[in-house]
């Protein structure tokens, strides 16, 4: 780490971090994600029933119970098993889980007001974070409980002995991890409410694989938004945020993947500090970078004024802590030890080496995460500005007409300048920009030059007619490569 980082930098930088409008910004993200679902619905009505039943209640909810609703790790769960399905050629059939949990959350919102899903089982509430979010205290034993546990199981390191018992929070556990949530979020306050918007939950447990201790873990998509700690690892306060820190990123790294395509080519990777291990790929690269960014500033802000902090949270020291590359207070040996290491490899080998395999937007994340940590000194200086391959000279026919595809669904967000489309000749939700969106509503089966006209009337403010020409004619093509758009006679 630079000598001379300053606070001041640090809060620069925290800013930049989570205010990017594509990468940063947690409530444009959100924003997106519950949009996105919203859309899943209405595409999975038509074959779920039960989904259909409960669309014109939801209808009906004030915007924070359906938020609630969208935050459940169940819901979450099946939506997103639906979409897979729908991606895959194969959409979802009725009996589905969603119709399951929606009948669930319908039913029990009718009755006293509440969802009944996995928040309002709890056995008693353990807000923490200010209530942003809530320990788990689920019963032994009833179908939320048990669906819960499967899904668990089934997602949380497939392939590696591992164990698992949760713990049932108590005053004490529940009071060190709010603490640790505190202590975060007065070390980076605007990554700290930039992580808490993507973490619905966190659950204590003992955890062990091959023997060893894991200090914290993540099911994925399994249970999302639930960030799971070590119940052995928690009375230190400044490793515990940091904890946070890690889960909470890879939790805002799904929400940002399932609208952003960042990686062209999943291609195998190696990490050297895990050399004797396999299957590592740019996708695990790209996150594991995003998380090791942000514990830099992490770092850098408890070396820079932390001490000021000491006499509400206590020493760095005061409680030991299992070594590891995210600890602020005890890291191992050797090279790669530590996780500005890490973070200046893979920030090198991200920006060169594996850049290729990225797409326009990936090399963009890359570049603009380089650009948010250069000022503290771990990383090189960004590299020249990654575009990707410069746009190929389009030429489309005058006289060729384009038209929407007439199988088209839609679902607007104006006051984002964004679209959801959904083709079925191409099973994946699209999000158009607002050029492509304008692009999209030109095509009215008028010719390409009819369309151009009206297109320079647009944007010939800000293009001359042949960037605009060109701007259209690379529109055109990506929109009816995307199944948007079709040609006509």
């Amino acid at each position: 780490m630079s000598t001379h980082v300053t606070e001041s930098m640090i809060r620069a930088a925290d800013r930049a971090l989570a205010q990017h409008p594509e990468f940063g910004d947690s409530s444009a993200i959100s924003t997106l994600v519950t949009e996105r679902y919203k859309f899943g619905l209405d595409l999975f009505a038509p074959a779920l029933p039960g989904v259909a039943r409960a669309l014109p209640i939801l209808e009906t909810w004030e915007e924070s119970t359906t938020n609630a609703l969208f935050a459940d790790p169940l819901i979450q769960f099946s939506i997103e098993r639906a979409f897979e399905s729908l991606a895959n050629g194969e959409p979802a059939t009725s009996p589905h889980e969603l119709e399951r949990w929606l009948g669930v959350a319908t039913a029990s919102f009718a009755r006293g007001g509440r969802l009944g899903l996995v928040q309002d089982q709890m056995n008693r509430p353990w807000p923490v974070a200010k209530g942003k979010t809530y320990l788990w205290d689920l019963p032994a034993a009833n179908p939320v409980t048990s669906e819960l546990e499967r899904n668990f199981r089934e997602h949380f390191m497939t392939g590696r002995d591992v164990q698992v018992e949760f713990v049932a929070p108590d005053e004490r556990t529940a009071g060190a991890v709010d603490r640790a949530c505190s202590l975060f979020g007065e070390l980076l306050p605007e990554t700290a409410d930039s992580v808490f918007r993507h973490v619905s939950a966190m659950a204590l447990a003992v955890m062990r694989a091959g023997g060893g201790r894991l200090l914290t873990g993540s099911a994925g998509d399994g249970v999302p938004g639930t960030v799971i700690l070590s119940s052995e690892e928690i009375d230190n306060p400044w490793d515990t945020a940091a904890h946070l820190l890690h889960e909470g990123l890879h939790e805002k790294f799904a929400d940002i993947t399932r609208f952003a395509s960042l990686i062209r080519d999943n291609v195998p990777v190696g990490f050297p500090w895990r050399a004797d291990e396999e299957g590592f790929t740019l996708a695990r690269a790209l996150s594991a970078f995003h998380v090791y960014v942000h514990f830099v500033l992490y770092e850098s802000a408890v070396r820079c004024y932390g001490a000021r902090l000491t006499g509400r949270y206590g020493s760095l020291d005061a409680h030991p802590v299992s070594a590891h590359a995210m600890s602020v207070v005890r890291t191992g040996s050797g090279p790669y030890a530590r996780g500005a290491e890490r973070c200046r490899y893979l920030g090198k080998q991200l920006s060169t080496t594996w850049a290729a395999h990225l797409t326009s937007a990936g090399q963009r994340f890359v570049h603009w995460l380089l650009e948010c940590i250069e000022p503290i000194g771990v990383t090189e200086s960004p590299p020249v500005r990654l575009t990707g391959e410069a746009p190929p000279i389009v030429r489309v026919s005058r006289a060729v007409g384009y038209r929407k595809n007439p199988h088209l669904k839609e679902r607007p967000l104006e006051n984002e300048g964004l679209l959801f489309a959904f083709a079925p000749e191409m099973p994946r939700v699209q999000l158009l920009t607002l050029n492509s969106w304008i692009i999209s509503e030109l095509c009215d089966g008028s010719t390409m030059e009819a369309i151009g006209e009206r297109y320079f009337d647009i944007v010939g403010a800000r293009l001359t007619p042949a960037e605009a020409q060109q701007q259209l004619a690379l529109g055109l093509q990506q929109l009816e490569r995307g199944r948007v758009i079709e040609k006509v006679p």
